[in-house]
């Protein structure tokens, strides 16, 4: 995990925690480094075949493998704030998979194996209808414009060029229309011009799922 304004390297050798760069990196040796400090011996040694799970719970960082949680339930590291990553980094040959929710987990024992029983894929299909979804897009200056990603039905949104923006804004199909998963701009010059930062907030009507795609929704 990193913080979101880290910024890798891939020809680098140093992998996740090793350099001073606010990020953090568990390893198959049954240690991890954190914020370049000395290495730290935690939890269980891993290697071919075996399922890394990692969860997140209110500023706590928990590790499974193949289900079970490590070091006995206690999480590697407490009171972490602000917006993390997830990366992954091998520095060696070999096949890797890698499954950030885009499909059930391999071990669900909830309430077992995990810290808590409603821990879900980090993706907005599991937000609820209240959940304020914010974030930036840079203007074209074009009516084919930007589309914005947030995998659901924007059900209120604003847009600005303040932080937060506080103007409202009402769907229009050849201005700002909305899409089962985002926002799309249709305007060369509402809420798009060349080279603009805009930031939007918005509220999730139902987030995006094959269920809904069903039913054209």
């Amino acid at each position: 995990m990193a913080r979101h304004d880290y910024v890798g390297d891939n020809e680098t050798s140093n992998l996740p925690g090793y350099d001073s760069d606010k990020a953090f990196g568990l390893y198959q040796t049954a240690r991890y480094y954190y914020n370049s400090t000395s290495t730290v011996s935690w939890g269980d040694t891993w290697g071919v075949n075996d399922v890394i799970g990692c969860a997140w719970d209110n500023g706590s960082i928990y590790f499974y493998k193949n289900g079970s949680i490590m070091n006995s339930g206690t999480a590697m590291l407490t009171g972490l704030s602000g917006e993390w990553s997830p990366i992954f980094h091998s520095y060696k040959d070999g096949e890797w998979t890698v499954n950030f929710g885009q499909r059930p987990f391999a071990y669900t024992n909830a309430g077992v194996d995990r810290p808590a029983a409603d821990f879900l894929a980090l993706t907005a299909f599991n937000l609820d209808a209240t959940t304020i979804l914010s974030g930036t897009y840079e203007g074209n200056g074009d009516a084919d414009g930007p589309v914005v990603w947030m995998n659901g039905t924007p059900a209120t949104l604003k847009i600005g060029t303040s932080n937060p923006p506080t103007s409202s804004v009402a769907f229009d199909p050849a201005v700002v229309d909305p899409l089962a998963n985002g926002f799309k701009i249709r305007h060369a010059s509402t809420n798009n011009v060349d080279g603009t930062t805009y930031y939007w907030l918005a509220t999730i009507d139902k987030a995006f799922k094959y269920a809904n795609a069903q039913t054209n929704e």
